[in-house]
């Protein structure tokens, strides 16, 4: 039996008989995982693309307050986190869907908030669907404790500003792609709330399109929930993601299947089909960016960003030959909302004008509006604190 630690969760409980070479455990075991608190345990095969079907080796994982743990070896017992369950999405997946072609049955995939994946094979069918839905119990039981009451003093992560969340879920009540109304994700580059089973379309975008949060588990920058709730929202980012939806397409209802949301987000984001047809090339909607981010016009920047402009051009007009990028104007500007929109789409901190400035020296420099907020969020955002 191993021992439990001061820095280890449920550490003891493992026998001899859950971890001999048979993959169930006693009716005994069983009753005091229960009484522990563990939701699920049992036998998986950790899959990685360059691992050999020969040299893959089971572990025994644990699913224990909201966490996933596996156990080493038998010489190890000592549980080892693996992730944290209640940030993540999971689905099964099917040897055909699989892009790598491994054939492995009785696979399911945990999406983790910073957007790499977990796969794992459980030994039948089953075993499979008995973890996803020991996955989901977990999230849901989860979920169900932290919503009593959205508001000062609810039980979010972010209790500092649960105001401002409260205000954007107001504004933001349903899934900006299904409708449905249990909506717990935000992204907050495109400035739209989403449902679980969107998120996990939008997470598949790869964060490059699409960055999550999650608004009950993660920590807010008190400046981005009110650039969410200022200059950001569903209906503004429909307007502009859904102006001219080709004939043959129907937006996803909360009822409608995973693959169908999935198809409806990727066609929208992906491959921007269902945007206006904007007659100009995108020098001229790049142009159009830096003139929107100088001005603070959020609303026109999220527009040329749905219209393929290059977040990064430097402008280098007959009139204006500075090099200065959006962001550098949106600095200059003291537009705080603009950078925000700006550096959660990917703008390059580093970019420097024709005088060798990036963003934060010009704002160092300059010191327009609101410049100690701009200098903080471009520092937070260099450090990794602003995901």
């Amino acid at each position: 039996r191993a021992t439990d630690g001061p820095d280890v969760p449920y550490g003891g409980g493992l026998t001899t008989e859950v971890l001999s070479h048979s993959s169930r455990a006693s009716h005994s075991d069983l009753a005091h995982a229960r009484d522990e608190g563990v939701l699920k345990q049992g036998f998986l095969f950790p899959v990685q693309s360059f691992t050999l079907a020969w040299s893959r080796k089971r572990r025994w994982y644990r699913l224990y307050n909201g966490n996933l743990y596996y156990i080493p070896s038998t010489e190890n017992l000592d549980p080892q986190f693996c992730c944290d369950i209640r940030t993540c999405t999971v689905h099964a997946r099917s040897p055909d869907d699989d892009a790598q072609g491994d054939g492995y049955p009785y696979c399911f995939i945990v999406l983790q908030a910073n957007g790499t994946n977990l796969k794992f094979q459980a030994e039948n069918e089953d075993e499979l669907f008995k973890w996803i839905s020991a996955i989901r119990r977990c999230q849901s039981k989860w979920r169900l404790s932290s919503r009593a009451g959205l508001g000062p003093g609810a039980e979010v992560a972010d209790k500092s500003n649960a105001s401002l969340l409260e205000r954007m879920l107001e504004a933001n009540p349903l899934c900006a792609e299904c409708g449905a109304g249990e909506v717990e994700w935000v992204s907050t580059s495109l400035g739209v709330t989403l449902c679980p089973d969107c998120a996990i379309s939008h997470r598949k975008l790869g964060s490059n399109i699409s960055r999550l949060r999650s608004i009950y588990m993660d920590l807010w920058c008190e400046e981005l929930v009110s650039c969410m709730v200022d200059s950001m929202g569903n209906q503004q980012a429909n307007a502009i993601w859904e102006t001219s939806v080709p004939q043959g397409w129907t937006k996803p209802t909360d009822t409608s299947s995973a693959k169908l949301k999935e198809q409806w987000v990727t066609a929208k984001y992906k491959w921007f089909g269902f945007v206006d047809e904007a007659r100009v090339t995108q020098e001229e909607t790049s142009d159009q960016l830096g003139e929107a981010a100088g001005l603070g016009d959020t609303a026109q920047v999220m527009w040329c960003l749905a219209h393929k402009a290059n977040i990064n051009a430097a402008s280098n007009s007959s009139t204006d030959k500075s090099k200065k990028s959006a962001l550098h104007r949106a600095c200059e500007g003291g537009h705080v909302n603009t950078v925000l929109v700006l550096m959660q789409n990917g703008a390059d901190l580093f970019q420097k004008d024709f005088n060798g400035r990036t963003p934060l020296d010009l704002t160092t420099q300059t010191r327009p509006t609101n410049y100690e907020t701009i200098e903080k969020l471009l520092t937070m955002k260099e450090q990794g604190e602003l995901l």
